[in-house]
């Protein structure tokens, strides 16, 4: 393989977001040594014209297809990733300069484990018509005390913005999923190579901003039972459950997701 590590990037018509937010981050890299596939999804215009523009000695490699959505479109860039690491990165997330050098040496100084992630330095902001309207208050995600048992438990906030694992044909993001598809990847991460396969890189090494007008900003509550309630339907297909028993918490979890929509809350985060 070429490069020991690939970046995915799924697009959708965001040329401006890819350009100012994920392109600069990603070409301001210490480390030049990786691959970044980037996937326009949508095959936009504007996006090409970006990539073309390029000038750098980062590997490129770049794929267009037909509007397809994110999960679809991040199983593509895995299928044509060609390094012994795969991970992900959204045209409108940053990566720290020192992002590919630092999870490089993550993985070179644990050789034991199959997959990481660095801390993300987090904020939600509220849009309206396109405008910021408040900015959220900043934390950071996960929690550097977050064990392994936290993340399958869903008690730590997972994105896979910044995570990384071992190439593996067997997974693939769930197309059944948007809300929870994240969560459901790692599930599958953990299944495949063990509960103690997970190690947390405890440098703070991604920038992400949440909008309002984002998937999740603009989901709700009923987005979030549609998912929760397909994994505890389908919670024989994950291995992780068998160490780690879902039925002390995703039940719950669906309950009180349920309590929600009946008092008719909002999102939290995103209400002004």
């Amino acid at each position: 393989m070429n490069n020991v590590l690939s970046i995915i990037t799924a697009t959708h018509n965001r040329s401006a977001k890819f350009k100012d937010i994920c392109l600069e981050s990603i070409l301001t890299q210490n480390q030049k040594n990786f691959e970044w596939v980037i996937v326009n999804d949508g095959a936009d215009p504007e996006t090409k014209k970006i990539v073309e523009g390029i000038k750098s000695p980062i590997s490129i490699n770049y794929i267009e297809t037909p509007h397809q959505g994110v999960c679809k479109s991040r199983n593509l860039g895995l299928e044509c990733a060609s390094g012994e690491l795969v991970g992900f990165l959204d045209d409108d997330n940053q990566i720290y300069h020192n992002y590919i050098e630092q999870i490089i040496i993550h993985f070179q100084d644990n050789p034991h484990i199959f997959m990481g992630m660095p801390i993300q330095d987090r904020r939600r902001d509220v849009y309206k018509e396109g405008k910021l309207v408040r900015k959220g208050k900043e934390f950071i995600s996960p929690k550097p005390e977050a064990s392994n048992e936290d993340f399958v438990r869903g008690r730590a906030i997972f994105d896979s913005n910044g995570f990384v694992h071992h190439q593996n044909e067997r997974i693939r993001f769930n197309e059944n999923l948007l809300i929870l598809s994240d969560f459901e990847y790692l599930l599958q991460c953990f299944s495949e190579w063990g509960l103690g396969s997970f190690l947390l890189l405890k440098q703070h090494l991604v920038r992400y901003i949440q909008t309002s007008e984002g998937i999740i900003g603009q989901s709700k509550w009923q987005d979030w039972l549609k998912d929760t309630q397909y994994l505890w339907e389908n919670r024989s297909q994950y291995k992780i459950f068998s160490i780690l028993d879902p039925s002390d918490w995703l039940p719950q979890s669906i309950a009180e997701i349920q309590r929600k929509i009946q008092n008719n809350e909002n999102m939290p985060g995103f209400s002004e």
